[in-house]
C-alpha cells in the first residue's frame, strides 16, 4: 500500500479491496503524514484501480456503501468525504470540529455514521447529504452494525469501552424490538452498565 494501512474492506464478492491510511509527504518529510485511499482489482491480478492523496492528514477509516457504488473516508483532517466507486470522484465533504476515527454505513445504506475525538457520532442522510442527528459518545474508534441493522456497537479509546445502540431499521419487522428488549436489554448485566 506504500504506507500505514488503518482500515480496509473487501467488496461482497471479494474481487476488489479498498484501503486507507497514511504515507510520508515526499516533498516535506517534516509535514504530517498524508491520508491516502487505494483500491485493487483482486480478481484481475491485483491491478491498482486508484491510489490518491485523500486528505492532508492520516485517513483512519474507509467503508464501502452497501450498494458498493460509493465509499466514505474519515480521518485526522477533520473531514468526512464521500466518493464514487470505483471511479473515486468526490461527491461530498463534511467538515467537523475534531479528528475522525471511524465511519460506517447503516446496512440499509440510507445513513452514514462517523465518530472520533469530538465526543459525538455524526449521522448523515445518504439521500440528502445532510446531517440529521448527533449522538453523544466518548472518543469513538470503531462503529459496526448487526447485519439486520437493529444494533450499532461502538468501540472507544477510553478504557476499551463498548457502547450498544438500538437503531430503527426498515430491515426489521414488527415485534423485533419487543423481543430484543425482553431477551437482551432486560438482562440485569446489561441494565447495570
Amino acid at each position: 500500500a506504500g504506507g500505514t494501512v488503518n482500515s480496509l474492506q473487501f467488496t461482497k464478492d471479494s474481487k476488489k479491496l479498498i484501503a486507507a491510511g497514511n504515507r510520508l509527504n515526499t516533498e516535506d518529510r517534516d509535514a504530517p503524514r498524508e491520508g491516502f485511499v487505494k483500491s485493487w482489482d483482486v480478481a484481475n491480478n491485483w491491478e491498482v484501480m486508484f491510489d490518491f492523496k485523500a486528505q492532508e492528514r492520516s485517513t483512519k477509516s474507509v467503508r464501502l456503501h452497501p450498494d458498493e457504488k460509493s465509499f466514505a473516508i474519515a480521518g485526522f483532517a477533520n473531514q468526512l468525504k464521500i466518493y464514487t466507486y470505483p471511479e473515486a470522484e468526490e461527491i461530498k465533504v463534511f467538515d467537523v470540529p475534531k479528528k475522525l476515527e471511524a465511519v460506517e454505513y447503516h446496512p440499509e445504506g440510507n445513513f452514514l455514521f462517523a465518530g472520533g475525538h469530538g465526543d459525538v457520532i455524526y449521522v448523515y442522510s445518504t439521500e440528502t447529504w445532510q446531517e440529521v442527528l448527533q449522538i453523544d459518545a466518548p472518543r469513538v474508534e470503531y462503529i459496526d452494525f448487526t447485519k439486520d441493522g437493529r444494533l450499532m456497537v461502538t468501540g472507544h479509546e477510553d478504557s476499551g469501552l463498548l457502547s450498544l445502540y438500538l437503531i430503527w431499521s426498515k430491515l426489521t419487522g414488527a415485534g423485533h424490538y419487543d423481543q430484543l428488549s425482553r431477551e437482551i436489554l432486560n438482562n440485569k448485566d446489561m441494565q447495570d452498565k
